[in-house]
């Protein structure tokens, strides 16, 4: 078995068909799909059910009590049987040839990390945005461990091809009940993988759903963030690794903790819960201003980040109105 493609699901019944799809017409055959039901109350069962007689030989189709993504997708990698991992969400879907042209691109090079990029589409499969990674080389055999800018990358698990060994040997696994833990787990992986590449393609449609988006935008469980980089200093403190990257970890906290999260809540005016995440990034990183890499922001960030500091969240509001 080539690849494993994980896929949690949980009432996605409106987005599952074109997800399956999306998996059951790639160009390459040898791979499992392994369906992951989370204790959906919808009809995303008897959807998964009516493709898995169409390929039982493809499809696996695991059910348990709701516990949520991490814990589905933590079955998935228990159950998986591929030389690679591949995780997608139920309510994205890919391109005919994305698996063929990752595993190809892992094959020939020996590679055990494969990143492409993605399309930001809507519900309607409309493009809202491309994201690529320019910071990196693409097609261009490099070592993780020591590339700066891979580190900084957009923290998802899904668009990325990932060795199964290099996952069971270092037990790792995803955090159940918090959010964010996408960044955990890929940061976690970065520091065992030694080949990797960046792929010139955006083989991953990121679905916008915007009651989803709304909703994310003002829970409480933004504040998990600081659960997530707590759980990452301690892993690599563990690992004796945390003295090369202490540096990188606090600048993509800067951006991810404190500019991104901040910025949505400011936007929301959920302001009680801004003030928490501030009190939170600021115990957690007390001297984040030393940072050196704070001078590599572009402009905009720049002058959000220093709008931020100074408190100046009114200003912001409008800024991103």
């Amino acid at each position: 078995m080539t690849i494993s493609v994980i896929v949690p699901v949980y009432n996605v019944e409106k987005y599952l068909a074109k997800c399956l799809d999306s998996l059951v017409n790639q160009t390459h055959k040898e791979f499992e799909i392994i369906l992951v039901n989370d204790g959906s109350t919808d009809s995303s069962q008897s959807i998964i059910e009516s493709y898995q007689a169409q390929y039982p030989q493809r499809i696996i189709l695991i059910n348990q009590e709701n516990a949520g993504q991490s814990a589905a997708r933590n079955r998935g990698i228990q159950e998986a049987k591929g030389k690679y991992i591949y995780f997608l969400d139920s309510d994205d879907y890919i391109k005919p040839d994305t698996l063929a042209i990752m595993y190809k691109t892992a094959e020939m090079n020996k590679l055990d990390y494969v990143i492409d990029g993605f399309e930001q589409v809507d519900e309607d499969g409309i493009k809202l945005s491309t994201y690529s990674i320019p910071t990196i080389p693409h097609n261009v055999v490099f070592d993780p461990r020591t590339n700066d800018e891979l580190f900084l990358i957009h923290n998802s698990v899904w668009n990325r091809l990932y060795v199964r060994d290099l996952i069971i040997d270092n037990e790792l696994h995803f955090m159940s009940g918090v959010w964010y833990e996408d960044l955990l787990f890929g940061h976690q992986y970065l520091i065992y993988a030694k080949r990797a590449m960046v792929i010139n393609q955006q083989f991953y449609y990121y679905v916008q759903r915007p009651g989803s988006i709304m909703s994310s935008m003002t829970s409480e469980k933004n504040l998990d963030i600081k659960i997530v980089f707590d759980e990452l200093i301690k892993y690599y403190k563990e690992k004796r690794v945390y003295g090369q990257y202490k540096e990188l970890i606090e600048f993509m906290a800067i951006n991810e903790f404190y500019i991104a999260t901040m910025v949505r809540l400011i936007r929301t005016n959920t302001m009680d819960l801004a003030h928490q995440v501030r009190d939170a990034f600021e115990a957690s990183f007390p001297n984040y201003q030393k940072n050196p890499r704070i001078a590599s922001f572009p402009m905009k960030r720049k002058l959000v980040y220093k709008l931020l500091n100074m408190k100046m969240y009114r200003i912001l509001a409008k800024l991103f109105k």
